[in-house]
Formats: structure tokens, sequence, C-alpha cells
């Protein structure tokens, strides 16, 4: 699939979140992976009081609780009872090679669903997260935190992580996080 067509086929399915933290809101991106849950970044929430979502056509949902916790991954998946989300398919991130093309969505300054489109760079540890990460040429800065990450096909491979502003790359966790 193309970048444009990536975008129209996974935009339904990405979620703006904006949570209330004790030292001010927070912004990120979540997506659907099931008809009610979503799954993001645990940094962006964590510690949140509220967390509320937006999504491609401007409706807002509540999210109602935490249903499943990965600290050491940093993964969570939110339960927003009673919304009617369109789940993404799950991809794995075992079979990317060096090359393939990656596709992040987002909404980072909360106007429209965008794609960022790089390549599979190969993996690495940080020391920030000594599990093994999927690294990209695209890059991914702080407001895309919790953002899919795509194969050629549309299938979630990983999960958009912190990064700093200033790195010339983007780092994911791998999909099979989430499994």
């Amino acid at each position: 699939l193309t970048a444009p067509e990536v975008l129209e086929r996974a935009a339904p399915s990405v979620i703006r979140l904006e949570a209330t933290l004790p030292d001010g809101p927070a912004i990120g991106i979540g997506f659907a992976v099931s008809g009610t849950r979503i799954a993001t970044h645990l940094d962006l929430i964590e510690g949140a009081s509220r967390v509320t979502g937006r999504l491609a056509d401007g409706s807002r949902i509540q999210v109602r609780r935490v249903v499943a916790l990965d600290e050491a991954r940093r993964l969570i998946v939110l339960d927003t009872e009673g919304a009617r989300l369109r789940p993404l398919r799950i991809g794995a991130d075992e079979t990317l090679v060096p090359g393939a093309t990656l596709y992040a969505l987002g909404d980072p300054q909360g106007q429209r669903t965008q794609v960022l489109e790089g390549s599979f760079r190969g993996r690495r540890r940080s020391a920030k997260q000594p599990l093994e990460l999927l690294e990209t040429s695209a890059k991914l800065t702080p407001g895309w935190t919790g953002a899919p990450l795509l194969d050629e096909r549309g299938r979630v491979v990983g999960v958009a992580t912190q990064t700093l502003a200033s790195q010339a790359f983007g780092l994911g966790i791998p999909s099979r996080a989430l499994q």
C-alpha cells in the first residue's frame, strides 16, 4: 500500500488522546485494537485522572478503565465502554527486514490524522528502555507517542515510543508485545 492508501484505510482507527495529569495536559496517539479498546504508550497517560479521545471524524470518546498494562514495555490497553472503534490488524514485527517501508499514523497537532513514511532500519536497545525496540527512519517527535507503526499491508508492527526531538529517527515497541 502507498502512504495515502494506508492513511485512508487506517485513519478511522487512530485516536488522539488527551490526558489530564497533575502537572498539566498531555497529548498523544492511540489506536483501536478492538471495537472498544485502545492501545497506547503508558508514558502518555501514566498518573492521569482523566483520558478522553477524539476520533478522525471529530467525535469524542471517554476512556473508562485500564484492561491491560505492561510496565516493562510501557504499553497500556484502555477500554472505552461503548465506543464503536474500527480495530487495526496486528502484524508480525519479526518479519520486518531492513529497508521495509513503515508508516506512522497520528494527529499530533489535533487537526487531522497524518502519515509519516520511513523505512525499517533495524532493532536496538536504549538506556531508557532496555527491551528491544524497532528503529525507523521516520522522525517520530514526542507528539507521536503511542502511534501505530504499520507495515506495507497496513498491519500494526509497532507502537511509537518517546524519542528526543533532536533524534533523526524514531523508535517503536514491537507489536508482539500487544499479543
